[in-house]
């Protein structure tokens, strides 16, 4: 489940409740602008009545409306970031499904997706982009 809050720990607000084949939601990061928020889903625990399906990226509006899968990539993509203009993410893809994996890039769309790093044993985890 994806929840927003108060910065002063006051009025949770349900965004998004997640299915039981992806029921965890990692590593959320808002867009420089506020309007969305990045995040992967996985089933990390058992098979959550499935076979492991690998994490994958969505972004949902600020509003818990509107959410959109990025990636659809076999194993796990994780990690996201957004880039400091906003129009890219970096995050973390392991074609086996495996906790760390190789850096990639690509557009905020899901489109133009690039490999940074050539080392699936790199022991990457959530990239950034530095400032």
């Amino acid at each position: 489940m994806i929840y927003v809050i108060n910065a002063d720990g006051t009025h949770p607000r349900l965004l998004r409740s997640l299915s039981h084949a992806w029921p965890g939601a990692g590593v959320p990061a808002w867009s420089r602008d506020g309007k969305r928020i990045l995040y992967s889903t996985y089933c990390w625990f058992g098979t959550c009545g499935q076979a492991p399906t690998g994490a994958q990226l969505f972004t949902i509006g600020a509003d818990g409306k509107s959410p959109r899968q990025l990636t659809r990539v076999s194993g796990n993509a994780m990690g996201g970031r957004w880039s400091p203009d906003g129009k890219q993410i970096v995050f973390i893809r392991n074609p086996r499904v495996g906790p760390t994996g190789d850096v990639y890039t690509m557009n905020a769309t899901g489109t133009a997706i690039r490999r940074v790093t050539n080392a699936l044993d790199l022991g990457a985890r959530n990239p950034g982009w530095g400032s």
